[in-house]
């Protein structure tokens, strides 16, 4: 995949579902992403009172990750 300026967001010729494959694969995502955004591994979501916009949860059970996007009481989560 190729954009018309020359860009290819996979570089390694994967596809996006393959990418983030192989990344959560090859990562302890609870210790990378520490740092750096708050990260939740669990079955259900968090509720929008412990959720910031920007942060992830990993769905145990649909093995996605997903991004936080709240708005006053509203959290929408946003499969990446």
């Amino acid at each position: 995949m190729a954009t018309n300026d020359g860009y290819s967001p996979y570089p390694l010729g994967l596809s996006a579902a393959d990418a983030s494959a192989a990344i959560r694969r090859a990562y302890y995502l609870d210790d990378e992403l520490a740092g750096f955004v708050r990260y939740t591994n669990a079955d259900t979501a968090p509720s929008v009172i412990n959720t910031m916009t920007g942060d992830l949860w990993y769905s145990t059970t649909l093995n996605k990750l997903f991004r936080a996007e709240v708005e006053g009481t509203t959290l929408i989560w946003f499969e990446v």
